[in-house]
């Protein structure tokens, strides 16, 4: 028996981090006629999608020193990543909506996960663990990836799932990682970043940030 409760709320919230932006309220004590008054900052920040559009629409400027002026002229590689998982997303979304759902794709990747929460509490056991594990992994490519101040850390040790090389990304403030070949995500969430930082360290990448992971 599986706990349809629980994967239909981890849906919700994943989709709900994808598609909508984030309303953060930061409290805070300010002196006003001579009394301390609670105060809020209100921030928004934007969904996990359009952090990775934005993200993976962001030129590698190059400064051209002879001419006086830098222009675009490619992606960083951080970009390209983004790029990568976007359009997994996409079509990923769109597989279900149209082959596991049959129905009929709407305009957007946002409009397509929304059609798939609606969905969710109306598919059968089997169907709403796979579309569960699917949106987690939609969730935690987004959620590694979109760390503007910090880019993801790329560890030299192969993919302990796919021995994709080359293909694992770590976000080490997020405390999560993903690769970027099988799609797998390992987080604080579930435990799993820390065999994933085990793993690294047994393959001798010790003095990495990681380790403290």
């Amino acid at each position: 028996m599986i706990d349809r409760d629980k994967l239909v709320g981890q849906i919700t919230d994943e989709v709900t981090a994808l598609v909508d932006p984030r309303h953060h309220v930061e409290p805070f004590y300010e002196w006003v006629n001579r009394n301390r008054k609670l105060m809020a900052h209100r921030t928004e920040q934007p969904s996990l999608l359009e952090q990775l559009r934005a993200l993976a629409d962001e030129p590698l400027v190059i400064d051209l020193s002879d001419a006086g002026h830098s222009v675009p002229r490619s992606r960083p590689p951080g970009g390209i990543d983004a790029l990568d998982r976007l359009m997994a997303i996409e079509a990923g979304t769109a597989w279900w909506a149209s082959v596991r759902l049959r129905r009929d794709l709407r305009e957007t990747v946002e409009d397509n996960l929304r059609l798939l929460v609606g969905a969710a509490t109306r598919l059968e056991d089997l169907d709403l663990r796979d579309l569960a594990y699917d949106v987690h992994r939609f969730h935690g490519w987004a959620a590694t990836l979109t760390g503007w101040q910090s880019p993801p850390w790329r560890p030299r040790a192969a993919c302990p799932l796919c021995n994709g090389t080359g293909t694992l990304r770590v976000m080490l403030d997020k405390r999560r990682a993903t690769c970027l070949a099988c799609g797998e995500v390992w987080s604080e969430d579930d435990g799993t970043i820390t065999l994933l930082a085990d793993y690294i360290r047994e393959l001798g990448e010790r003095d990495t940030p990681v380790a403290s992971a």
